[in-house]
């Protein structure tokens, strides 16, 4: 991975550690690191929106379901404003046009593929 790369995933991952540690979260205590940022920016939502499907440097990650905790099985890549509008609700259901929860179904399942690749080291 290249400096330019890096730095984009560097930044992903700094800008999720700084909205859970604005929750009350301490930083010793999220279980997310580069490889998770990778993982899920490039390798399962291909640097793309799950919402509206743009595709630019612009996206962040964001707790999808907000009853579950913060993990790399709940989290997805949206643009800053559709994750403020999706930071508005405490409860998922009916929000989306079914499409949306098909979507992030099947991309949780490309995630569960490539973790089980990774081994029994890969747990969290």
């Amino acid at each position: 991975m290249d400096e330019v790369k890096s730095n984009n995933y560097q930044k992903l991952l700094q800008a999720l550690i700084t909205k859970e540690k604005k929750k009350g979260f301490k930083e010793d205590d999220i279980e997310f690191d580069i490889e998770d940022t990778y993982i899920l920016a490039r390798e399962v939502f291909e640097w793309e929106c799950v919402i509206t499907g743009k595709k630019y440097n612009g996206l962040e990650f964001v707790q999808w379901d907000p009853k579950k905790e913060l993990s790399v099985r709940n989290v997805v890549l949206m643009t800053r404003e559709s994750a403020r509008k999706h930071a508005e609700y405490t409860d998922i259901e009916g929000k989306y046009p079914e499409e949306i929860y098909k979507k992030v179904a099947e991309k949780f399942e490309k995630l569960e593929g490539i973790l089980k690749a990774k081994g029994p080291i890969y747990n969290h």
